[in-house]
This record gives C-alpha cells, sequence and structure tokens, in this order.
C-alpha cells in the first residue's frame, strides 16, 4: 500500500509504514529509545526551573492547561512526523544527508519563501533555547560561588559557560552526541528529586500566598508552557536519523509522559511551598546546604549535557547555507565558534533568563510547534503534483483550531513578553553596561 491509499491520520495500516521505513530508515541509526532520550533532552531542564513561577503567574488553572497543552503539543509533533513520511515517500533525495529537515519539509510543501521562514523560526527557537542555557548556567553558578568568592558575578560566569560549551559545538550529528542525552536525563532526574526533597524540608518554614491573576502574567506564564514541551524545531533531525521513522510517535509518548510528570510534580510543589515569593529560577530559592550545592552541579552538568541538541540544530542550519563549511573541518569549527560568540553577546546583553525565555515562547515555538505541523500536513496531502490524501473531518478540525489558536498566543504572548522586558530592563542592564 502506497502513501497516497492510507489518511495519515494515524489510522495508517503497518504496511504503508513498513513501506516507508525502507526509504526514510538509517541503517545503525537511533532507536525509539535514544530518540525519547534525545527529545527528553530537548524539553526537560529549564522548564523543570521556570515551571513553578509559571504556574503562579497562571494560577491554579495553569495546571489544567498544561496538561491540554502537552496533549496538542505532542499530536503535533506525531503530525510532523507524518509531514517528514509523506517527503520521505514522495522524494528520492529524503534518502540522503539533509542538514535540516524541518526547512525541507516546508520546501516541499510551500516552497522555497516557506523553507526561508522556517529555517528564521527555527534559528530563533533553537539559538533562544541555547541562550537560556548560557543564562541559567551563569545564574546557578554565580549563586554557588558567590558566598566564596565576593567577586563572583553572572556576566562572568556567562563567559566562562561559553567558553566551556565551545568543545560540545563542534559535534557534527545526533548520533554522535546521544550518550550526552543520557547524562542530561539521569542529572535532571537526580535534580528533581534533589529539588523536591529540598522543597519539602522548607516547607515548614514557609507561609505561601497566593495573589490574583493578571491578565499579562497569565499569558506571560503561558507562553512559558510552550518553552517546556515545544522543541519541535529539532525532532525532524531525530526523525532523519532514526533506524525506523515510523515509530517516532512512540519516541514522542514515551518522552511526553515522562516529561509531563516530571514536570506537574515540580511545579506543583514549588507553587504550593512557596507561592508567589517563587523566583523564576526554583533553585535560587532554596536555602543553602550541601545537598542545594549538589543540585547546582547537577544542574550545570545538565546544561552542560544537553546544550549540545539546540546548538546542533542551529549551526547545521547555518552551515547550509555556507557551501565551503560542508567538507571543510576548519570552517565548520569556525562557524559554530562565531555562532557561539554570538549566543554570549545577546547573554550578556540581557542577562536575565526569563526575559529571552518567555519571548521564544512566544514567537518562533509556537509557529513552529503548533501552526506549522497542521498547515504544512494540509499542504502535502493535497499537493496538485500527487494523488491527494485523504484527511478526515475531525483532523480538519483540529488542523483549524491549532492555526486559530497558535495566531493567538503569538499576539498575545509577544506582547505580554516585550511588556516584561522593558519593565525589567532597568533591573537587569546589560552586562556591558553594568557588570553584575
Amino acid at each position: 500500500m502506497s502513501i497516497e491509499q492510507s489518511s495519515y491520520d494515524g489510522t495508517s495500516t503497518l504496511d504503508s509504514l513498513t513501506t516507508l521505513l525502507e526509504k526514510g530508515g538509517r541503517l545503525g541509526g537511533l532507536t525509539v529509545f535514544r530518540t525519547a532520550l534525545l527529545i527528553v533532552g530537548t524539553n526537560i531542564g529549564i522548564g523543570i526551573l521556570s515551571l513553578p513561577v509559571a504556574l503562579s503567574e497562571t494560577g491554579w488553572i495553569g495546571i489544567g492547561l498544561f496538561v491540554l497543552l502537552s496533549i496538542c503539543l505532542g499530536y503535533t509533533a506525531i503530525m510532523l512526523n507524518w509531514c517528514w513520511l509523506i517527503v520521505v515517500d514522495r522524494y528520492h533525495d529524503s534518502d540522503v544527508d539533509i542538514k535540516y529537515p524541518y526547512a525541507y519539509i516546508a520546501e516541499k510543501a510551500w516552497g522555497k519563501k516557506a523553507r526561508v521562514f522556517t529555517s528564521a523560526m527555527l534559528l530563533i527557537t533553537l539559538y533562544g533555547a541555547c541562550i537560556v542555557f548560557i543564562l541559567l548556567a551563569g545564574e546557578i553558578l554565580d549563586d554557588l560561588v558567590s558566598p566564596i568568592w565576593p567577586g563572583s558575578t553572572k556576566c562572568l560566569w556567562f563567559v566562562f559557560m561559553a567558553v566551556a560549551l565551545l568543545p560540545l559545538s563542534w559535534f557534527n550529528k545526533p548520533e554522535e552526541f546521544w550518550p550526552f542525552a543520557i547524562i542530561g536525563n539521569l542529572t535532571i532526574v537526580i535534580a528533581l528529586i534533589g529539588i523536591v526533597v529540598e522543597l519539602f524540608l522548607d516547607a515548614p518554614a514557609s507561609t505561601a500566598s497566593y495573589s490574583n491573576v493578571s491578565v499579562n502574567s497569565f499569558f506571560l506564564g503561558f507562553v512559558a508552557f510552550f518553552y517546556s514541551l515545544g522543541g519541535h524545531a529539532i525532532y525532524p533531525s531525530f526523525m532523519h536519523d532514526m533506524r525506523k521513522p515510523s515509530q517516532f510517535s512512540k519516541s514522542i509518548i514515551y518522552a511526553y509522559t515522562f516529561a509531563l510528570v516530571v514536570y506537574l510534580i515540580m511545579a506543583v510543589c514549588g507553587y504550593s511551598i512557596y507561592g508567589d515569593a517563587m523566583t523564576a529560577n526554583v533553585m535560587l530559592v532554596l536555602k543553602p546546604s550541601g545537598i542545594k550545592t549538589a543540585l547546582f552541579i547537577c544542574m550545570v552538568v545538565h546544561v552542560w549535557s544537553v546544550f549540545i541538541i539546540s546548538f546542533n540544530g542551529v549551526t547545521r542550519e547555518v552551515e547550509q547555507q555556507i557551501k565551503k563549511a560542508e567538507g571543510s573541518l576548519v570552517i565548520r569549527l569556525v562557524v559554530r565558534t562565531l555562532v557561539l560568540i554570538g549566543a554570549l553577546f545577546i547573554s550578556l546583553t540581557m542577562p536575565n533568563f526569563y526575559n529571552v525565555l518567555p519571548l521564544v515562547g512566544a514567537t518562533a515555538i509556537p509557529a513552529l510547534a503548533v501552526i506549522a505541523p497542521p498547515v504544512l500536513y494540509h499542504l502535502l496531502c493535497n499537493d496538485p503534483d500527487y494523488p491527494k490524501i485523504h484527511i478526515p473531518l475531525h483532523t480538519r478540525v483540529y488542523i483549524i483550531m491549532l492555526v486559530v489558536g497558535g495566531v493567538a498566543i503569538i499576539v498575545i504572548g509577544t506582547y505580554a513578553s516585550i511588556v516584561n522586558i522593558i519593565d525589567n530592563s532597568t533591573i537587569n542592564p546589560p552586562c556591558y553596561v553594568n557588570w553584575h
């Protein structure tokens, strides 16, 4: 059975999927389990630390919204997988190495302009993640070292982290660095357990208060949710490198289920104990202790381990625009070093990771995680150059709802994020204005 005979709404037969596997599979590529690890590594970590404050900005209703959002984003991730399978089935050159599969899908569905737009959104999303990683690690290291070194500053540690992350930026493909995802997942699980224990130890001395939620804070918290499970920008790269791309949906289910449980535990514990006193980084509200020090080290190792996942996506897209970088190791290393220096400069310009996180969560992530997958799927199914693929009525309804909702989120969320940046500009000036 060919793809044209299948609805590709999740009801495709095993035979049709097997046919696609033979075209799109990679011998010795990523397994379902390894892919799930990479998905978790892409999403989890920063979300754990920022979700409690996001919940404080949305109120307890945020729990239900986050669960609903997780389901929606998991569905669009699977829909993006359908898009990749269609492209693999139609174009023989899908079997060769493609530097950035997401942009490739967009081009096949809607032309070169769509590829350019998608590439821009991809760079914003993944580059934003790299910047947040540097900011987060810098804040943690400063809080860890400042009691014993009065001269410690966040800005200094931003530079230190960029230098420490430089060797990791030189890895080429996901299949080369997937073991780092294991390290990242182990450290974040250890950190999660430790943070929850510390929160409960602090609970008797904490008197949480809960204020009314404002409209601006609600949307600021809501777009922060997107950052927790909106790693769609890098997913097609995983599909591209999988042994069996049609099994990607299993990886999504495993990864999102695990991440949802972890996120809810952290968010509920942090918000219920500290309430409005919760900071953008939950670890910074913990009382000084040996456990806290160990947790800080775990989080720095986590950032060091998962940084490469997002950064690799950025550099692969940039290198695709530089033809000479394809076969030159020296040019590739220079390009990746310059890209990292750029991330450091932005970090020094906006030295508060919760300023960057909602802005990325309100713009590029909804575009790639909510709007693009259903639109591209619809276009591929109705491509006039190929037999039309039937889309069931309920899937069409989902597509409309996702697109309308995604546009609304971008407009409202972007406004709330910009207001937040303006309000915090005097509190957190650029490092080259005030080295702090």
